[in-house]
């Protein structure tokens, strides 16, 4: 057995050990991320009827990237038709960011009800829809519901209980959102109110000093809601990495501030001094393709007569002149087909379906999760190794007649995380606050009890092995992880934070007796007499990725 002991300096002491796994264990950790230069593909294959096949094997498909034949080097098919009962539950102070397969769907959906980019009417037709959806659900389907508001916030996570899915919802409070109305700038032109050709000059300056205040304020709204909105899918996209399977996200909402396009990922609302969201939006991308996430975005404006359509018909603006209206609603409508053409481009490079100018927005979040029922992934090692940041597209074919095929139409190959120590800092930083546990490294925690008269606790952290990259650096493979204990109370203040870079160096034997019988970390943690829960935080020295895992105490079994 390979046991390699590392005092550290924040006075915690780590033992790496080896621990036998089943077989089949080992089979469900195995892992495939862009960020391993193995690309993953999730395949639904339907014929002319909208009828799942299920009888394709791996020869009968076909991959190229950019127009290049690829070797399909991973292969399964993965479905929840036959799949019953709850997933199988943890030992008693056991907590993992990894869900377990006994009995568990292979296939998520995950609904986002978007109200921060919502109106509040459309909201309430929405949030109608959805609960008509949920009352349908079936025991083998796992869903979960998440709220966009001035935050991301856990309605449900994922199960399947329809009862306590809708009863969730229904307590879901929709708002009126500032941040979306305050981000359509008023237009205003006097200019017909002018008797001569000097008073119009005058009015038109005029009117292009409140038209530029105007489009200051509406600036701010548009960067707050793209600023949140884009954390929100970065933490969703980051929360989904590790989940075998196919993942759908129903995003149900009246605006899309951004465009994952074939080429860039890029804003749709983009004008003159707003701030600089590249950085985000490359980090964004990065958690997108990692997590190879199905986007089926909805339209939530159902009825498209509507004041979000015609804004010049609601009660605030009936004194405007037919001048100004016009003006006010072209606007509006450039945004409603900015955002429509946003949708489709989401679905089509992610390998969902968008649905607007629809008034069944509970059948277009069936169809999302019908998708799922039966779904084949593919993987390949890109045969062009240069991870340049640039878009790479993706093509499969089918070696039969008559069918439908869904799929992500490619991915930003982006390179590694950087790994300088700002990053670093600012990465575990940022996990360590997130409202949902990252999954890119598989962890399960075990908290130990406390000896009596005593706050400390031995954490034993069960790391899947498949989640560490190691690289080989002459008779060596090297590796290793940032960890850090964060400790907070009741109302999320930080109490405490304590970590240490653990580093990796290994010989080829102990590789293999590593991946064969799995990664274990053993530290003594002080609980703080405030700590209402903790989080623990794992990084990859090599590629960045992240698992986070969230105990709380009151949940600890003495």
């Amino acid at each position: 057995m390979l046991r390699l002991s590392i005092i550290c300096a924040c006075c915690l002491t780590f033992a790496v050990s080896a621990q036998p796994e089943s077989r089949s264990e080992q089979k469900q950790g195995t892992t495939v991320r862009v960020t391993t230069r193995l690309v993953e593909v999730n395949v639904v294959v339907q014929d002319k009827k909208g009828e799942a096949i299920t009888d394709l094997v791996r020869d009968d498909f076909d991959v190229t990237e950019q127009g290049k034949a690829q070797t399909i080097s991973a292969f399964s098919i993965e479905s929840n038709q036959n799949a019953f009962g709850l997933a199988e539950a943890l030992p008693p102070n056991t907590f993992s960011n990894m869900p377990s397969r006994s009995g568990a769907s292979q296939n998520l959906t995950a609904i986002l009800f978007d109200t921060l980019n919502t109106p509040i009417a459309d909201q309430a037709y929405a949030k109608r829809e959805v609960l008509r959806f949920l009352q349908q659900i079936r025991a083998q389907d796992r869903v979960a519901v998440y709220g966009l508001s001035a935050s991301l916030q856990v309605i449900h996570d994922f199960t399947g209980n329809s009862e306590a899915l809708a009863r969730a919802v229904d307590h879901y409070r929709i708002r009126s959102s500032w941040e979306q109305t305050g981000s359509i700038a008023a237009v205003e032109d006097q200019t017909w109110l002018a008797e001569n050709e000097q008073e119009a000059k005058i009015i038109a300056a005029m009117d292009a000093f409140l038209n530029s205040s105007s489009q200051l304020i509406a600036n701010y709204y548009i960067e707050r809601r793209t600023a949140i909105t884009l954390q929100a899918l970065e933490t969703l996209a980051n929360h989904l990495t590790f989940i075998p399977g196919r993942k759908s996200l129903v995003w149900v909402s009246a605006g899309f501030p951004f465009v994952y396009g074939s080429n860039t990922m890029r804003l749709n609302q983009l004008t003159e001094g707003m701030k600089n969201f590249s950085e985000v939006l490359a980090r964004t991308a990065r958690s997108i393709t990692n997590a190879n996430v199905a986007i089926y975005p909805v339209d939530a404006r159902a009825l498209m007569g509507s004041a979000a359509i015609n804004p010049s018909s609601s009660a605030a603006l009936v004194t405007n002149t037919a001048r100004q209206a016009s003006a006010i609603d072209t606007q509006a409508m450039d945004e409603v087909l900015a955002s429509q053409s946003t949708m489709q481009e989401l679905a089509e490079q992610t390998g969902g379906r968008a649905s607007y100018d629809t008034s069944d927005v509970q059948g277009a979040i069936r169809r999302a999760l019908e998708d799922s029922r039966v779904t084949y992934t593919l993987g390949y090692y890109p045969s062009d190794t240069r991870f340049d940041g640039k878009f790479r597209s993706i093509k499969v074919s089918v070696k039969r007649p008559g069918v439908q095929l869904k799929y992500r139409r490619g991915y930003f190959a982006l390179p590694d995380e950087p790994l300088d120590d700002a990053h670093r800092q600012k990465a575990l930083s940022a996990a360590a606050v997130n409202l949902l546990d990252a999954t890119a490294i598989g962890v399960s925690i075990e908290v130990g009890k406390a000896a009596s008269g005593s706050s400390v606790r031995k954490l034993v952290m069960d790391i899947d092995t498949n989640s560490i990259k190691l690289e080989p650096v002459q008779e060596i493979w090297a590796g290793g992880l940032d960890v850090l204990f964060a400790q907070f109370d009741e109302k999320g203040n930080l109490v405490s934070s304590v970590g240490r870079r653990i580093p990796l160096k290994l010989t080829v034997a102990d590789r293999e007796q590593l991946l064969q019988h799995g990664f274990v970390l053993n530290a003594p943690v002080e609980i703080k007499g405030n700590c209402h829960h903790m989080r623990i935080v794992l990084r990859d020295l090599k590629s960045g990725a992240i698992g986070t895992v969230t105990i709380p105490l009151n949940e600890v079994r003495e």
